[in-house]
């Protein structure tokens, strides 16, 4: 006889999944074809040193801490960057803020669907980003799968560093993957962003194979993964597979620094500055001239 405190392996409907948000920005052009809303998944278990989302490592709501906007208050003062996130009830002090909100599928579908007209008229729809969203599976999931029942465009933008289980659940679900490339040979892979290139290499073949639609999207920092090495590696890639949708370079820039600081967060490359227009570019002529014609500026 089993015990009725067994625990219930009932799987939830899509829209009761819980997951972790932090942020939803709608109106969005650059994270996928037309006009999108991008919602921003925490956890990620990267730690690349330009990350522009530094405030998405972790899986739990945070506190940020923006010391330039102390009032004086001292409700700061014992505050931790980067805590669990356990504001005073009433708290209004303009340096404070949460990072992170516990959600349901359901809830972030609703939002998204108050834009579908947009999407409707210019080919738009929802990306999932984060962080990692594949670090969330059962909420990407349902995300992706309350999405596609309403009619709307999907694209996930991702490492790709996951298992392959995971990765499979996907399959079918999103309509454009949006593909990070970011370094090339174990050593650097690793240097760069705390894990080797394996998994994530084998994952973009299955994909591939599997007959899904994938974007590569390839940041480059001057003087750090710009090598021609690495440039070579992705043309070669383009090469091999040319029915990828395309190849978009996104030369670093320096937005996420402060955002990082916030929440106690550490980039090796913080002081790397911003990657100009002209020299932006070039990063892509180069790319042009290894025979991958189709990269272009992200």
């Amino acid at each position: 006889m089993r015990s009725s405190s067994a625990p219930s392996t009932e799987v939830p409907p899509p829209a009761l999944v819980e997951g972790t948000v932090f942020d939803v920005q709608r109106f969005a052009v650059h994270d996928g074809p037309g006009i999108r809303t991008t919602v921003f998944l925490k956890g990620c278990p990267l730690r690349c040193g330009w990350c522009h989302n530094a405030e998405s490592w972790h899986r739990r709501p945070q506190l940020a801490v923006r010391t330039g906007l102390c009032p004086g208050c001292e409700e700061c003062r014992d505050a931790t960057p980067g805590a669990t996130a356990r504001l005073p009830h009433r708290s209004r002090c303009p340096a404070l803020r949460v990072i992170g909100r516990v959600t349901t599928a359901g809830a972030v579908i609703e939002e998204v669907l108050r834009d579908r007209d947009y999407y409707a008229a210019s080919g738009g729809g929802l990306t999932l980003s984060g962080g990692e969203p594949l670090t969330q599976p059962a909420f990407t999931e349902s995300l992706l799968r309350l999405a596609g029942e309403a009619g709307v465009n999907t694209c996930l933008d991702t490492s790709g560093f996951a298992s392959e289980q995971t990765v499979l659940r996907m399959v079918g679900l999103v309509d454009l993957w949006l593909y990070d490339v970011k370094a090339t040979g174990e050593q650097d892979h690793r240097s760069l962003t705390g894990v080797g290139p394996g998994r994530i290499l084998a994952n973009l073949e299955r994909l591939l194979v599997l007959g899904e639609r994938v974007r590569l999207r390839v940041p480059l920092l001057p003087g750090v993964n710009d090598t021609h090495e690495h440039l070579q590696h992705v043309a070669a890639i383009a090469a091999r597979h040319p029915e990828l949708d395309g190849v978009d370079v996104f030369p670093y820039h320096s937005w996420g620094v402060a955002k990082a600081a916030e929440v106690g967060a550490t980039l090796p490359y913080a002081d790397l500055p911003s990657v100009t227009p002209e020299a932006a570019s070039d990063l892509v002529s180069r790319l042009h001239r290894l025979g991958c014609t189709r990269a272009q500026l992200g």
